[in-house]
């Protein structure tokens, strides 16, 4: 299965919406390194970010990530997306009451 991981919030800590900020000074999310590798074992795995792969993958490199590649464009085949802020679609019903 192909999955693709968010970076902000769910990679790397960093709640506010993504910008030209600088994230060379902050951290892992808390087991996110683990989970990436177990993952790893049994999926492609991949990051999906609207930051530039240029201030992404240094980070990764730098707090022990490997073997992801960076994008900002879906995967074709893409089964899951783990992210953050996302809705889970159910029904056009359910989304329209959560969003009321």
């Amino acid at each position: 299965m192909i999955v693709a991981c968010d970076f902000d919030g769910v990679i790397c800590q960093h709640e506010k919406i993504p910008s030209e900020t600088t994230i060379d000074n902050l951290k892992p999310v808390k087991q996110s390194k683990e989970a990436i590798k177990w993952l790893q074992k049994k999926h492609l795995v991949y990051v999906l970010t609207n930051r530039p792969a240029g201030q992404v993958v240094p980070w990764l490199v730098k707090n022990g990530f490997k073997g992801l590649v960076v994008t900002d464009k879906k995967l074709p085949e893409t089964k899951m997306i783990i992210d953050d802020r996302a809705i889970r679609f159910i029904s056009w019903s359910d989304t329209c009451k959560l969003l009321g």
